[in-house]
């Protein structure tokens, strides 16, 4: 296939990239439940959601905006001038968040600073501005289709370093806090930052030109809807958790989250692929080429997800086990929440489909019903059930929205993503 040898570079490196990516990410997962045991793993990996939560809002939806503007740019002065005033504006925005979090923390007493959850949550926090910038640099190379810088200051380098610290730590024998290992995160997210942003003025050769920036904004805010939407989908069975069971239980959910995110990786490797490619084919009028695109992220995406399930079903309790044996009654959850990672990865790149081609109102639209299902479903199973209520409420809130979102894609594009429906397609 011509497409298939178009993308095949872009997504070879994109693979080794995120493969390294991902390697990292299982390796921090199991280091923090090996250092701190399942309550220590609760508290940080809790902070962690809060701080994801913090910096995809203060982002305020810029994320795909440089993407697809970056790359429709036609020169490189635009291009700096998109991403200095996303990170301007996302600063900002991060740093009133930050505010409000930790202005709440000081009122409420079970988060406040004097608990452990509350401080490592704050220390953590601090490093919410510079995550945001991290970020927004990220996609800045995403849309230039430089892949391996992109996952590297997306997630790699951060959680490289961390793991590298951890693992040292675990060789030595020696012991550290929740609020240790918070402290040992900020400073890593501070220099990826640091060499992030060091990388990128490194590569540019004009300074930044003139963008409308009020058309930027525009933009940014209805995708801020469907960031924001897609948060409480993601996160809140974890929160909602938080809020009702031990950090025992939450650290068995967290790690089960974490590890069942493996079945999607290959997914995330197709979307920072095809995600540019999308917004330029919708530019230049190319429908069958971003049909081909999307089918082929769907069919490589489904193979691996299936597969990952299977090795779920079969060896999760084992798997569990290698991060510590108090981990392994997290066996149904790590089912439930693979299961829907394998719907996600089956649907394809349909919120990237929509949002490269300016149909974020549709997307926006699909993560409020899947938000909605998922909140309701978290009153409904988490009290009755603990974690595994919270792993089917996550589930049933990514099915609803993946399949919802496929669904517009076939209304506003005339076709649905998935190989499996080809006669649909018709």
């Amino acid at each position: 296939m011509k497409l298939a040898k178009d993308i095949r570079k872009p997504a070879f490196a994109s693979a080794l990239a995120k493969g390294f990516a991902a390697s990292a990410g299982l390796a921090f997962t199991w280091s923090v439940g090996r250092l701190l045991g399942s309550a220590g793993a609760g508290q940080i990996l809790v902070a962690l959601t809060v701080l994801t939560i913090v910096s995809s809002l203060g982002r305020v939806g810029f994320d795909a905006v440089v993407t697809r503007e970056v790359a429709a740019a036609s020169d490189d002065a635009t291009v700096s001038a998109v991403l200095l005033h996303a990170v301007r504006v996302a600063s900002i925005a991060t740093l009133v968040l930050s505010s409000v979090v930790w202005i709440t923390m000081a009122i409420v007493p079970a988060w406040s600073v004097s608990s452990g959850r509350g401080a490592v949550i704050a220390v953590v926090l601090i490093g919410s501005v510079a995550t945001s910038g991290r970020w927004l640099i990220s996609h800045a190379f995403q849309g230039e289709m430089r892949l391996v810088r992109f996952h590297m200051y997306q997630n790699a380098l951060v959680v490289g370093i961390g793991t590298a610290v951890f693992v040292f730590l675990i060789a030595i024998g020696a012991s550290v806090s929740p609020l240790g290992a918070a402290c040992i995160f900020l400073a890593a997210t501070a220099l990826a930052y640091l060499i992030g942003w060091a990388d990128w003025r490194r590569t540019r050769t004009t300074s930044a030109g003139e963008v409308d920036t009020a058309a930027l904004d525009r933009s940014s805010r209805m995708l801020l809807v469907g960031v924001a939407l897609t948060l409480v989908e993601m996160w809140s069975p974890q929160l909602f958790l938080a809020a009702v069971a031990s950090d025992d239980e939450v650290g068995l959910f967290s790690v089960a989250l974490r590890l069942s995110m493996s079945a999607s990786v290959i997914l995330v490797v197709m979307n920072s692929v095809v995600f540019p490619q999308f917004a330029a084919a919708y530019e230049n009028g190319e429908s069958e080429r971003l049909r081909q695109l999307a089918r082929l992220a769907s069919g490589v995406a489904s193979s691996v997800g299936v597969a990952v399930l299977i090795v779920v079903v079969v060896a999760g309790r084992d798997i569990l086990g290698f991060v510590g044996t108090d981990f392994e009654e997290a066996a149904s959850m790590l089912v439930i929440l693979t299961i829907g990672q394998v719907v996600s990865a089956v649907s394809g790149s349909v919120g990237g489909l929509l949002a490269m081609t300016r149909h974020e109102r549709d997307a926006a639209v699909a993560h409020a019903i899947g938000a909605s299902g998922s909140l309701i479903a978290c009153v409904a199973m988490v009290p009755a059930f603990g974690g595994v209520g919270a792993a089917w409420s996550r589930t049933l809130g990514l099915t609803v929205v993946m399949l919802y979102q496929a669904f517009l894609v076939k209304k506003r594009l005339g076709f649905f993503p998935m190989p499996s429906v080809r006669r649909m397609n018709r």
